[in-house]
């Protein structure tokens, strides 16, 4: 298989349009789409044939009679905009200015307090994005979350290696780049690559001035770089001018205008003035999912968390209720999360509605009145772990997570998340239901990694140049103004309600 933008599928009556930076097997997406029906819903095992045909990130549009239907990838990003009541999706949230009469107040409170909108919600009333394993019906103006349908079969080192591998098989005549920190994740991804025959190009984002955090991150990323005899670029960027390209991102992106989204764009903007790679790699998304986002060893906390999360929740999805000494132990939980502790589900119906909750790892109950939140399909209330997987998707992922590694539209890089992908997807729902791995959330992606360098002979140092690293001492971050005022005045100048 190899990496493409763009591809057309025609199976009569219908046409299937990929878009995105991806891979996919021609003949078996042929065979999936045969099962395609001209009208009505898609089961979710026909959704998940033709999710199991493509690798990287993608949005499928299916074009049935008078119909269309979208499929979203699994986490990638969130790309595509719905307006609630033509139906409409547009791949530009400046065309959506226009369609919308007011402001989404609650959405903007939260970008004022983490810099981004929650989940499928943008700062504009009546204007959605395409969820995550979303699948979204034009006709019906209905959004329908379809789950992976991952087994909880064993999923070891082994299984992990071999699924990468065929992954990057698509990369082998690409130039590749990984943005590095020298963590667990992208070491990995720099293993894979050499694996392949990939010499890979490592960038590592430095904002200065430097703070502690910066500096401890810079020399564990070049002592990792040196380990593996690569060099680092080092992409500098003045935490000032960051700040400063704030006004120039707010319009197309006011849903995730955090700092950090802007250094982000600017880090990426800058390898692609270089013009030396082809695909940008990141580990984005590994924590998220390894045990739903809890992914810290031997924290006493996270370790909590995820006994509620395997012992406790799970009486609540199956059996609609929970004993005094579980229900002691949350209250526990949900004070060290300085959450209520009235926010304490009692049953089933209060369980799931926690999925409008902002509090990412307890499903809270909120009364709200109706959901507004994308409908489930039948199946994702099966099993526990699926439904959670749901939840994660939702809460968790629906941040600014994976949107700041979305395409830029403007640039030629394409940038891929191997770990948004169905087989790490199964890894978080296997360590999610093993008591076992409730303190090394970790376990398997450091057992594959460790397996790699076991049996990697690492290359010669390359000849590519790099700066010299040379590790600043830590100095005090200057005092920025909120982005408040930009946000204001960004809102006023809509002349929306």
């Amino acid at each position: 298989m190899v990496l493409q933008s763009n591809l057309i599928v025609d199976f009569d009556p219908c046409s299937l349009n990929i878009s995105g930076c991806f891979s996919a097997d021609i003949k078996a997406l042929k065979r999936a789409c045969a099962s395609v029906s001209q009208s009505g819903t898609l089961s979710p095992i026909v959704v998940n044939a033709i999710r199991d045909c493509i690798v990287g990130k993608y949005v499928i549009q299916i074009i049935r009679n008078a119909d269309k239907v979208w499929i979203n990838d699994l986490v990638s990003s969130y790309r595509h905009y719905i307006n609630d009541q033509s139906g409409e999706v547009v791949t530009a949230f400046s065309d959506c200015y226009m369609e919308s009469q007011s402001v989404n107040q609650s959405q903007l409170k939260r970008i004022y307090k983490k810099g981004y909108t929650q989940g499928h919600r943008t700062i504009l009333k009546g204007i959605s994005k395409l969820h995550p394993a979303a699948v979204y019906y034009q006709n019906s103006k209905e959004q329908v979350v379809v789950p992976p349908t991952e087994s909880m079969s064993k999923v070891n080192a082994e299984d992990i290696n071999k699924y990468y591998m065929s992954y990057f098989k698509s990369l082998k005549t690409m130039r590749v780049g990984v943005a590095f920190s020298g963590g667990l994740d992208s070491l990995y991804l720099v293993h894979m690559c050499l694996k392949n025959g990939i010499q890979p190009l490592l960038y590592h984002l430095n904002l200065t001035p430097n703070d502690k955090d910066a500096s401890e991150d810079l020399l564990k990323a070049s002592k990792s770089a040196a380990s593996l005899k690569l060099p680092l670029n080092i992409i500098e960027l003045n935490r000032q001018n960051v700040f400063e390209k704030v006004s120039f991102y707010i319009q197309e992106h006011i849903n995730d205008i955090s700092f950090s989204f802007v250094a982000l764009r600017e880090f990426i903007k800058e390898i692609e003035r270089e013009d030396r790679i082809d695909v940008l790699l990141t580990g984005q998304n590994s924590d998220s999912f390894i045990n739903f986002g809890v992914t810290r060893a031997n924290h006493p906390i996270e370790a909590l968390l995820l006994f509620f999360y395997k012992k406790i929740f799970p009486k609540l999805f199956y059996y609609d209720r929970i004993g005094p000494v579980s229900r002691f132990l949350l209250k526990i939980g949900y004070s060290l999360r300085r959450i209520p502790v009235t926010e304490i589900p009692r049953n089933k119906v209060e369980f799931i509605s926690g999925l409008e909750s902002d509090f990412h790892y307890f499903p809270c109950a909120q009364a709200k009145g109706p959901s507004d939140l994308p409908k489930y399909s039948m199946e994702s209330e099966d099993s526990y772990f699926r439904w959670m997987l749901c939840n994660k998707l939702t809460n968790h992922i629906g941040g600014n997570h994976s949107v700041v590694w979305s395409d830029d539209r403007e640039l030629r890089l394409n940038i891929l998340m191997p770990f948004s992908e169905g087989l790490f997807l199964q890894m978080g729902m296997q360590q999610m239901a093993s008591m076992s791995a409730i303190l090394r959330p970790k376990k398997l992606l450091e057992e594959a990694s460790m397996e790699l360098i076991n049996r990697i002979q690492v290359p010669k140092e390359s000849a590519v140049g790099s700066k010299k690293v040379s590790i600043p001492k830590p100095e005090s971050v200057g005092n920025f103004e909120d982005l408040t005022d930009l946000i204001d005045k960004f809102i006023l100048g809509l002349k929306l309600n």
